[in-house]
């Protein structure tokens, strides 16, 4: 069964030949946009949160933010494009 996420729906809505290559063809992108490895950051933290929440492990917020800062720090590449002008890594 077909998902139909929002962001889906908005690359679709931006470009239909992005959609095609991205979901369809599955081609990858060579780079990564700043948001989606923030996102991806997120996403890596609430897991942990919930893995160990799972385990009957209730991370402090400290240890959460310790947590997403590694995972960070351990991530970031130079492929990563930041797009607004006047903005860098530090501030996302």
């Amino acid at each position: 069964m077909t998902v139909y996420s929002h962001s889906r729906l908005s690359c679709f809505e931006q470009c239909p030949l992005k959609f095609k290559f991205s979901y369809i063809d599955e081609v990858e992108s060579a780079v990564e946009g700043v948001e989606a490895f923030l996102g991806s950051r997120v996403h890596d933290a609430l897991e942990k949160l919930y893995k160990d929440l799972k385990f009957e492990k209730l991370l402090t917020e400290e240890e959460l933010l310790d947590y997403f800062n590694d995972e960070w720090d351990k991530n970031w590449n130079d492929s990563i494009v930041i797009v607004r002008k006047g903005y860098d890594k530090e501030n996302f």
